[in-house]
């Protein structure tokens, strides 16, 4: 209500990222590919709308030359700026200097343009609000993988629960910006994540190092001023299907090479998505959807081969604690399997 804007917002219902990690998931969005097909030079959307006439403006409170993600960005960018590169008095990882730049840029003069804002408060590395730290006690950082200690637990959710109060702040405050300027006029704006994060569930911590539900599950908030732009699939998603859904929210056709689906079409029962981390101990898991069940086929990948297979049923055991693969049906088993070792061995 705060927003005051016109045009409603629409969400999926069960939204992954492809990795659990900020550089393969930011760029398999843009790239619309599984993130082991992610690389330099891709014809990702940015480029496509440039095609088209829009102008592109990145503003990113966190410094993207890590693990090289900068690179994978196309240099046609009207106007890029990341928190490296911010005016004192703002600092890297601080939302306020996205506000800053933000409000520095004119106002619409009917110029398409596609900006990507990308926020850190709800990061560990973000900085810390204490307006906003309604939860108490909290720990800013903590980056042990693994901890059993309940105060551990409580105070790293507590820091999270926080900076998802500050990220909303903002997202409200980016949102009466661009109206103001005249950008929301006729408009599509996606909020969503980059990964999820691990708060004490298997006393894991932190994000990158496996695939269960909280490392993958992310928001996707979908607002159109177009009333013809409407979701159809509500169901399942995941970020490889963001570009496609902008794309025909315009009426652009889709390129070929890319791998998602319009979440503007009706959900296709069946469909299978590849998820992976990229640390040294690497995880890998398929997603595979049927009317009543939703698998999830997990398993380690040492020296190319995989092994440790874990078979999970999320929509009768949301917690992943119960391990289906030596009791589920061999005829699924095997054929989640054999999808897996042809994507990633």
């Amino acid at each position: 209500d705060g927003l005051n804007v016109r045009g409603q917002l629409q969400k999926v219902d069960y939204f992954t990222s492809t990795c659990s990690e900020s550089t393969c998931s930011i760029y398999s969005t843009f790239s619309s590919r599984a993130a082991s097909g992610i690389g330099e030079g891709l014809y990702d959307f940015s480029d496509v709308l440039k095609d088209v006439g829009y102008k592109k403006k990145y503003i990113l409170s966190a410094r993207h030359d890590y693990n090289g993600l900068d690179k994978f960005y196309s240099k046609d960018i009207d106007l890029y700026i990341d928190g490296t590169e911010f005016d004192e008095p703002y600092m890297l990882y601080e939302d306020e200097g996205v506000i800053h730049h933000l409000d520095q840029l004119g106002k619409s003069n009917d110029q398409a343009t596609f900006f990507y804002l990308h926020l850190m408060s709800a990061h560990q590395l973000g900085k810390n609000i204490p307006a906003f730290n309604e939860y108490k006690p909290f720990k800013e950082l903590f980056l042990d993988k693994h901890s059993d200690d309940p105060y551990v637990k409580e105070t790293v959710s507590n820091a999270y629960d926080n900076g998802v109060r500050q990220t909303d702040s903002y997202i409200e405050r980016i949102f009466n910006i661009l109206k103001e300027k005249g950008y929301l006029n006729d408009a599509i704006f996606f909020i969503l994540g980059d990964h999820g994060e691990g708060m004490g569930e298997r006393n894991n911590f932190a994000h990158s190092y496996f695939l269960f539900h909280e490392d993958i599950s992310i928001p996707f908030l979908m607002f159109s001023s177009n009333d013809d732009c409407r979701l159809m699939n509500i169901r399942y998603g995941t970020q490889i299907d963001v570009a496609p859904t902008v794309l025909d929210c315009l009426g652009i056709p889709k390129p070929n090479s890319w791998q998602g689906k319009s979440l503007l079409q009706p959900y296709q029962q069946g469909r299978m998505t590849y998820h992976q981390t990229i640390r040294e101990e690497q995880e890998v898991m398929v997603v595979y959807e049927t009317e009543k069940n939703l698998y999830k086929l997990m398993a380690s990948k040492k020296a190319g081969k995989l092994s440790n297979f874990r078979l999970f049923d999320f929509k009768s055991d949301p917690n992943e604690t119960s391990n289906l693969y030596s009791t589920a049906d061999r005829e699924l088993t095997e054929k989640l399997k054999m999808h897996l070792m042809e994507e990633f061995e």
